[in-house]
């Protein structure tokens, strides 16, 4: 085989391997651009709109929801097969923003609501009414398809997520954080006198030094004086 039509061989297969990339990031499937818009969205305001959290705090609710809701990605698309989103055969780009962005974005802006206004029960039934609401549409849109699953079964899952686990999730992050800052501190406390009690050792050392070597000088004085002439 000549040298040209080798490398058309190889382009040939680089191009049919970049098709192949394009085709699992499914970035066009039926009802991705609801998926796009609401990700965008409430990415923006989870970023724009935190006043309340730490950058600490904000990240590791990021972290923490996106691992939860890949979660019930698993159990409730694989597993349990109740669900399907996109091209089934698929997880593209629409499926990390649904089970990453989303719910993370969501569960700040919860919890920046939460903090400002308070009113736990009410914030969290109208966040479960949102969520419902976004849930619909993913499905009216055809992006979401439902194989043995209904949407109102939802209802359940959200008002405790909402109600119970995230508030206990922030508080978690802060006495957390307060305990170390205290176990900081208490070794910043212990420092100082550690340090004292090495210069007073050291005196003593120095003190006692001295006493001995004045000792051993008196003893010489004295064999000098007992020698015979």
């Amino acid at each position: 085989m000549h040298t040209t039509d080798m490398k058309n061989v190889e382009g040939a297969e680089n191009m049919d391997y970049w098709t192949g990339v394009l085709q699992r990031l499914d970035l066009n499937p039926q009802g991705a651009w609801l998926v796009y818009t609401l990700g965008a969205l409430l990415l923006l305001g989870a970023a724009a709109g935190n006043r309340t959290l730490s950058r600490s705090e904000w990240y590791v609710t990021f972290g923490v929801i996106s691992f939860l809701a890949w979660m019930g990605d698993i159990a409730f698309f694989f597993l349990l097969d109740l669900l399907d989103s996109g091209d089934p055969a698929i997880g593209g780009i629409p499926d990390i923003i649904m089970f990453s962005v989303a719910p993370s974005s969501i569960a700040i802006l919860y919890l920046n609501a939460l903090q400002r206004f308070g009113r736990r029960l009410l914030l969290s039934i109208l966040f479960t009414g949102a969520s419902l609401a976004m849930e619909y549409a993913l499905v009216r849109s055809g992006f979401l398809i439902e194989k043995g699953w209904k949407v109102w079964y939802s209802p359940p899952f959200y008002l405790p997520f909402f109600l119970l686990f995230l508030p206990w999730h922030l508080s978690f992050i802060r006495s957390s954080r307060a305990s170390s800052r205290s176990a900081v501190g208490m070794s910043a406390e212990a420092e100082p006198s550690e340090t004292a009690g090495h210069r007073v050792r050291g005196r003593i050392l120095r003190r006692s030094g001295g006493s001995f070597s004045f000792l051993l000088k008196g003893i010489g004085r004295r064999r000098e004086k007992g020698r015979p002439h």
